[in-house]
């Protein structure tokens, strides 16, 4: 009888540690990364790289109520990104993450995207996501670490978000 108990609490255990990683696991937007956000500036830096010293910069600036802004929050708000359960480890253990280059080879342009999200009256950013060689990953602030994300084809999401915000994107007069 003690065996049986035993196993099925064992059994329980399991279920519920699966159940929670399909949880977290599960499709998240913009909104499940950043509870509280309810935008209303958006501002995306863009660092475009087609090889060798060929780095150049961009800036796109946009307020509720600008022209493209519904646009663009409306293509940020699809994205759907799955978080690793490792996260979780990242968050109650900050000096866990890893810190290091990564490198990916270009096709065409590479771009470092960085998007940050801002409710009104916010002096931080409320919701902070990059895509930087291939990766996808945003900011917990609460944990004050950067944590990875997945996508399904997630580099041709950023190649293809890069190349249209490019277009639109203001040049910057500085050097890099």
């Amino acid at each position: 009888m003690k065996e049986r108990l035993k196993t099925a609490v064992l059994v329980l255990i399991v279920a519920a540690l699966a159940a929670g990683w399909f949880w977290y696991y599960r499709p998240a937007d913009i909104y499940t990364l950043s509870p509280d956000l309810d935008p209303v500036l958006i501002s995306i830096s863009i660092l475009r790289n087609g090889g060798g010293a060929d780095l150049q910069d961009r800036s796109l600036r946009l307020e509720a109520g600008d022209e493209g802004f519904d646009e663009v929050l409306a293509e940020i708000e699809a994205l759907r990104f799955r978080r690793p359960p490792t996260n979780l480890l990242f968050q109650a253990f900050p000096f866990l993450t890893e810190i290091g280059t990564r490198t990916y080879p270009i096709d065409g342009y590479d771009y470092h995207i960085y998007i940050g999200l801002a409710n009104e009256d916010s002096t931080i950013w409320d919701g902070d996501i990059s895509y930087v060689l291939g990766s996808w990953e945003y900011r917990d602030y609460d944990h004050s670490v950067s944590l990875p994300l997945t996508m399904k084809d997630g580099q041709a999401v950023g190649k293809s978000l890069g190349d249209e915000w490019w277009q639109i994107a203001q040049a910057n007069d500085s050097d890099l």
